[in-house]
């Protein structure tokens, strides 16, 4: 990996950023709101959810952190209109 000892262990022992504690906590929060709203709730409305409670993020940050929990919205089957024959 052409990377020293030293610098592998510094990386491996250090404590968490202060970007990655809050993408942490804003995580739970994500997935708490996912929940309460059925797993209907796409990204835009999360961070609208977000906005609302006074959370300042940005969108594609929620979007980002939805895509590394593995939350996807539900998406409503499509209807068919049925006609006679």
């Amino acid at each position: 990996m052409e990377v020293s000892e030293s610098g592998y262990y510094a990386w491996k022992n250090r404590e968490p950023s202060q970007h990655g504690r809050e993408d942490a906590r804003l995580s739970a929060q994500i997935q708490q709101i996912f929940l309460e709203h059925r797993q209907l709730y796409g990204s835009p409305r999360i961070h609208a959810v977000l906005k609302e409670r006074g959370i300042a993020c940005s969108r594609k940050r929620v979007a980002r952190l939805m895509q590394q929990l593995g939350l996807s919205a539900q998406t409503k089957p499509s209807r068919k209109p049925t006609t006679t024959s």
